[in-house]
């Protein structure tokens, strides 16, 4: 990381762990942001939670449904989606997926 700015590599390549919940990285911190890799195999699931600040979830590879507060989101490469602080939400993975989550402030 340089004075002022960080690059982060290589968050549609990772490789999902056996088991119901996906593969959770912490790939940057930084005072502005944390951005966390979540590798997902076909059907492995992040049941209903919520964040204590504001998420932007970034479709990197595969699809991913997101559901929040009732709505449902497909989530896939080139799409993203905002949640504000404290809304419940789960994530469900159709197929093999790659999901960049930064966590705001």
């Amino acid at each position: 990381m340089s004075a002022g700015w960080a690059e982060v590599d290589g968050l549609a390549e990772g490789t999902p762990k056996a088991g119901d919940a996906p593969d959770v990285k912490l790939r940057q911190r930084t005072d502005a942001a944390r951005i966390i890799q979540i590798t997902f195999a076909a059907g492995q699931s992040m049941p209903g939670h919520s964040a204590p600040r504001p998420i932007v979830l970034l479709g990197q590879r595969g699809t991913v449904t997101v559901e929040i507060d009732g709505d449902v989101v497909a989530l896939e490469p080139g799409r993203a989606v905002q949640i504000d602080e404290r809304v419940p939400h789960s994530l469900t993975a159709v197929t093999a997926a790659d999901v960049t989550l930064i966590l705001v402030g």
